[in-house]
């Protein structure tokens, strides 16, 4: 059974320090959700859930303060759609980054270059 959890406030997460002890330390939320606070002293928001295929995963949603609390618990709950739908969200959004790099690639600019260089050859 899974433990009921506090969900943290934009206080908390701000004041969020790494204790010292030689590994990282996490600040839950729920749902999976959690602030991962490193050495270094970088915060980065993760998710843990279950794979369709039954495998644990973790997806990395941001570092904070750049993905707010409340943009992470949007995540979270994007992904759970997700896998709801079975779908794994950290491939999916693998495959987004792809498209949107190709995309990119497919501007005006980048086919005219390409153009211009056929013809110069």
């Amino acid at each position: 059974m899974a433990r009921t959890v506090i969900p943290l406030s934009d206080s908390k997460c701000e004041a969020a320090r790494y204790n010292p002890g030689g590994k990282n330390n996490k600040l839950f939320d729920g749902g999976g959700l959690y602030l991962l606070l490193k050495p270094t002293g970088s915060k980065s928001w993760r998710m843990k859930y279950i794979k369709p295929n039954g495998k644990e995963d973790t997806l990395v949603v941001g570092d904070y303060p750049a993905v707010t609390l409340k943009k992470a618990r949007q995540a979270r709950e994007a992904a759970k759609a997700l896998l709801a739908e079975g779908l794994d969200p950290k491939q999916q959004k693998r495959e987004e980054e792809i498209q949107q790099r190709q995309a990119n690639e497919a501007t005006f600019e980048a086919v005219a270059l390409e153009w211009h260089k056929a013809m110069s050859e």
